[in-house]
């Protein structure tokens, strides 16, 4: 026989003992190796060192192969053996755990629920990572910084063996979806979106354009995460009664929604209840990074929510300023020299409505004409300019306005004027986190 074909015949054995051998205990060749942990390729985050993902830092749940739960890979401690997952990692597996159809469950992987259980803790906690994807990019990576250094200093965030972040946030991953039946409120909530000025101020209110674009907002998250997690539904067919999966989001929406009348106080009334509701002395607003941090008076960190600022620096405050006016379901104003491009000469009142110019919330500031609004396009928050204004999802600036009063001062960084309240010294240390 012809060597060539001696090598052909005997290189697969020999590379499926060398997998086999590779793999470590309690995970089988074909679930794939410690390369697959990695989720820079699925979720583009940088992987950590080689060091973090040895065999000794897995372990399996005990479960079964067949037709039960798969194994689901967690991190735990040197010292203490606590088990927690990490966001960063995670095995490009189904989630599991939900009833139904396998046909209508949900297409996220155990990576992307992990992710989501994190994202959903830091809101929860008042450090949005911006809308829920099951994806932990830069804004959610940005987030999880200023929470931990904030909440748990000395920490490092990114170290999948120390699970103090995890434990302080509460991060529930087991439970990061759960089920929502569309409600009639919903589909009240829901009608036809105008674009034109004019037919803007001649409408009633300011509705959702769909079914789809009313959930997103209420859970906080982008419309492809909810196909994600229903894939066999039809987004231009829902109807009152069907029941879809959606973010577990805290505190979980009730029947009310930010385009019913009512509805907006209900949420208020909600996050105000919340035990763990930061008080707020004063507000920063960074013009570099389009983020507005929220401070104690003792000078520690306590919220954290991106946003979008003017587009021209000739527009950007001049001054430091403090709230002066708060509006729930405002009205807008329009003025025909904000808005040359739109060729009109007379001023026009466009109606309230989670899709108008300046969301749900407005809180005026000690500027002409500049607020800190919500907006009814989230998906760009951060990305798009103002015309003075600085914008935030609706949902952050209802989670905002529960923290903050007529009067809270607000700082802009790089700062135009005084400087910031210095902390409290007779009990700045009873503080600190």
């Amino acid at each position: 026989m012809d060597r060539r074909a001696i090598i052909f015949l005997i290189f697969p054995l020999l590379a499926g003992g060398i997998q086999a051998a590779a793999a470590p205990s309690g995970v089988s060749p074909d679930r794939g190796t410690l390369s697959d942990l990695a989720l820079a390729t699925s979720v583009g985050i940088p992987s950590l060192p080689s060091s973090g993902v040895s065999a000794s830092c897995l372990e399996s749940d005990g479960t079964p192969g067949g037709e039960r739960t798969p194994s689901i890979p967690v991190r735990r401690r040197d010292k203490g053996g606590q088990r927690y997952f990490h966001p960063l990692r995670g095995w490009r597996r189904p989630i599991s755990g939900l009833q139904g159809r396998a046909a209508d469950q949900p297409r996220l992987n155990q990576a992307q629920r992990i992710n989501l259980a994190w994202q959903i803790a830091l809101a929860a906690h008042y450090f949005s990572p911006g809308l829920l994807d099951g994806i932990f990019g830069p804004r959610s990576r940005m987030a999880l910084r200023e929470y931990t250094a904030s909440h748990v200093p000395g920490a490092n965030p990114f170290n999948p063996h120390d699970p103090r972040v995890y434990q302080a946030l509460g991060v529930n991953v087991a439970d990061a979806i759960t089920r929502y039946t569309i409600s009639a409120q919903d589909r009240q909530a829901v009608g036809r979106l105008h674009h034109h000025w004019l037919n803007m101020a001649s409408a009633s209110r300011m509705p959702y354009a769909s079914l789809a674009d009313c959930l997103s907002e209420k859970f906080h998250c982008t419309k492809r995460l909810l196909q994600q997690l229903n894939p066999r539904r039809n987004w231009k067919d829902l109807r009152i009664g069907q029941t879809i999966y959606v973010p577990n989001i805290r505190p979980f929406p009730g029947p009310d929604d930010f385009g019913v009348p009512g509805g907006l106080s209900a949420v208020l009334r909600q996050d105000r209840l919340r035990a763990s509701r930061p008080r707020v002395a004063y507000l920063d607003i960074n013009l570099r990074r389009k983020i507005i941090r929220a401070y104690d008076r003792h000078g520690n960190e306590v919220a954290f929510f991106y946003c979008s600022i003017p587009a021209h620096k000739a527009d950007y405050p001049r001054r430091n300023t403090h709230i002066t006016d708060i509006a729930l379901n405002p009205n807008y104003t329009f003025l025909p020299e904000m808005y040359p491009e739109a060729h009109l000469d007379q001023p026009l009142l466009i109606p309230p409505g989670p899709r108008n110019p300046v969301g749900i919330v407005w809180m005026g500031l000690g500027l002409p004409g500049v607020g800190i609004h919500g907006n009814p396009y989230p998906q760009y928050i951060g990305i798009t300019g103002s015309h003075g204004c600085f914008r935030m999802t609706n949902w952050d600036a209802v989670e905002l306005l529960s923290l903050v009063h007529i009067g809270t001062p607000v700082y802009f960084t790089p700062r135009p004027g005084a400087a910031r309240p210095a902390p409290r010294r007779d009990d700045a240390a009873a503080g600190r986190r």
